[in-house]
């Protein structure tokens, strides 16, 4: 693996040029200056290379000369699995002749597999040549033969950008194999999500990973989380940090989308974080159930403002459920406005295999332990992880929570627990440490199966510098 340290691109070049079999991947960062002949000679080798699987040279400038150079290489190129090239003016200006040299040496290509295309200012060229592009981008996505992943994230895809580069794909008479689609902050618009809502009702497309995230709430969200909702492939979706329109309603729009996204029987994970300012409620889910054959097992919606009755609406829901994948489920609900009463129904009721509450306020919580800890003490209750740090939890809370997590076996609060994490709880003072200390030790020694991370030592020093010691040689060697 060459990073970008010592050796030149005659250096490299030679080992291309010679298929060495330990070459088989190149990571030019963007400080490293490459010349367009480095380049050319660079991506003339590549043509008939056998070795490298993997390029990266993000943030380097290519002109037309070297993008042509590329587009040719990628003609010829069959074992070339991975690129990421370009700087955030690949897709506008000037550079709009790079682009187009591109995508035509990507619409022959028959090895790639991942095209990152993160930030490379596709959408900002308005001129007809500039949509020409977006439109041919797309083409080249439906007959390639190889490509599984494309990123997209990070151009801005809005007022029909986007509908221009999926529309081949919605139309296409061939399998789309397409399955990983990263749209993340392209401020995605009503338009573009009609766009996506046509793509998912295509019978040739197969995804089974897309990300939206920081797209506008919308009501075009509604029917689009409908088609994935029966989108038979579908695996993974993200949709966070969603933006506001003051006009649109929506907290009703989230709510939706959540209810109907957690109906498939595919997917696998979702995430529906940091939307706060959308306030989502969960009273759809009082007319939902996760289905039987359900595959969820990672649910996050952590900074959405969900309060007490969106928790116990949750916890009836997955009590309710009869889902196999339940116990291997992790559920974020990190950074809402839960208290210590909803943290209490979540752990009776939620099936799951990890619980993350932290940034929640769930200070008391060691009162009602005393109260309602034997609705966690049946030996099929399954909670592996439980994470309540910085959750204002007293001394107190913490004495309550050691006492019933080392009660015997019959008797004690989740009985299966493997990991308590909660740090950022204690004060900072020497007696709160000691305190929180001995009561970590105690059960550490009564439950050597637990373990507990309760946060660093009174006084340790900060350390800000640098872990390299994992790094490669040659990356150290480029950092001195």
């Amino acid at each position: 693996m060459a990073w970008g340290g010592t050796p030149g691109a005659s250096a490299w070049v030679k080992r291309l040029k010679e298929n060495d079999p330990t070459f088989t991947s190149l990571h030019i960062f963007s400080f490293r200056r490459l010349s367009t002949s480095d380049f050319i000679d660079l991506f003339q080798a590549l043509g008939s290379n056998t070795t490298l699987r993997e390029l990266y040279c993000s943030g380097h400038r290519l002109t037309a000369e070297a993008a042509n150079a590329l587009g040719e290489a990628l003609r010829m190129n069959t074992t070339l699995e991975k690129i990421d090239i370009g700087d955030d003016t690949l897709g506008k200006g000037e550079s709009s002749e790079s682009f187009q040299l591109l995508i035509a040496g990507l619409a022959q290509n028959q090895g790639l597999k991942d095209l990152n295309l993160e930030n490379k200012g596709i959408g900002k060229d308005n001129t007809e040549e500039g949509k020409r592009n977006l439109a041919s981008l797309g083409e080249a996505l439906v007959h390639h033969s190889s490509l599984r992943h494309l990123n997209l994230s990070r151009n801005p895809l809005e007022e029909g950008i986007l509908s221009r580069i999926l529309e081949p794909l919605s139309h296409a008479n061939v399998s789309i194999k397409l399955a990983k689609l990263e749209l993340a902050h392209c401020n995605i618009d009503a338009t573009g999500f009609s766009a996506l809502l046509h793509l998912c009702q295509s019978s040739k497309v197969y995804l089974n990973y897309l990300d939206i995230s920081g797209g506008l709430i919308c009501p075009e969200l509604i029917p689009l989380s409908k088609a994935l909702a029966e989108h038979a492939t579908l695996e993974t979706l993200k949709m966070c940090d969603m933006a506001t329109n003051p006009t649109t309603s929506v907290q009703s729009i989230l709510s939706s989308c959540v209810a109907n996204c957690l109906r498939t029987t595919s997917l696998a994970s979702f995430w529906c974080v940091n939307n706060a300012s959308g306030q989502i409620t969960l009273n759809a889910l009082r007319d939902a159930r996760i289905p039987a054959a359900s595959r969820l097992i990672d649910l996050r919606l952590g900074g959405n403002s969900l309060g007490d009755d969106d928790a116990a609406l949750l916890a009836d829901w997955f009590q309710a459920s009869s889902a196999d994948t339940l116990s291997s489920l992790v559920v974020d609900l990190s950074q809402n406005k839960l208290t210590a009463t909803s943290a209490m129904q979540l752990l009776s009721k939620t099936p799951a295999h990890a619980l993350v509450l932290a940034g929640n306020d769930l200070k008391a919580i060691g009162e009602l332990l005393e109260q309602h800890a034997s609705a966690c003490t049946a030996a099929s209750h399954s909670l592996r992880r439980l994470d309540v740090s910085c959750t204002s939890l007293s001394n107190e809370d913490f004495d309550a929570i050691y006492r019933h997590l080392c009660k015997p076996r019959e008797t004690r609060w989740l009985p299966s627990l493997q990991k308590l994490e909660i740090a950022g709880n204690v004060k900072n003072t020497a007696q709160d440490h000691a305190d929180w200390q001995s009561i970590a030790a105690d059960i550490m020694e009564q439950r050597p199966d637990l373990e507990v991370l309760w946060g660093s030592r009174i006084g340790a020093p900060e350390d800000n510098a640098m872990d390299t010691t994992s790094l490669p040689p040659q990356l150290l060697q480029a950092m001195q």
